[in-house]
């Protein structure tokens, strides 16, 4: 059995590896909103490859019988809670210099 550190280190990528296709998939959103057809094929291209890293890595965190900790969601609040902030100081005239 390997120890507690790896699979902390596992679960850690995975995370990385979700999050970084949610970003791919994210970007390949706004390009077809945009028209920009090329760029939404390439970026759903890596939201594929990432997401692929990512099942590696689960299957392998399944086969040892660990239990895989998934922090997308809690990325996700804090991304909307900045956003919240950035608004709430925009409308009190305040900028969005930390943009």
């Amino acid at each position: 059995m390997l120890s507690d550190k790896m699979q902390e280190a596992l679960n850690t990528q995975l995370n990385k590896e979700m999050y970084s296709a949610y970003l791919y998939m994210a970007m390949s959103a706004y390009s077809t909103y945009t028209g920009l057809k090329g760029f939404a094929n390439w970026f759903m291209v890596q939201y594929q490859e990432e997401m692929a890293h990512a099942m590696k890595i689960y299957d392998y965190i399944k086969t040892k019988n660990w239990q895989c900790v998934y922090l997308l969601h809690q990325q996700l609040r804090k991304v909307k809670h900045r956003k919240r902030e950035i608004i709430k100081g925009q409308k009190n005239g305040k900028g969005n210099s930390n943009l």
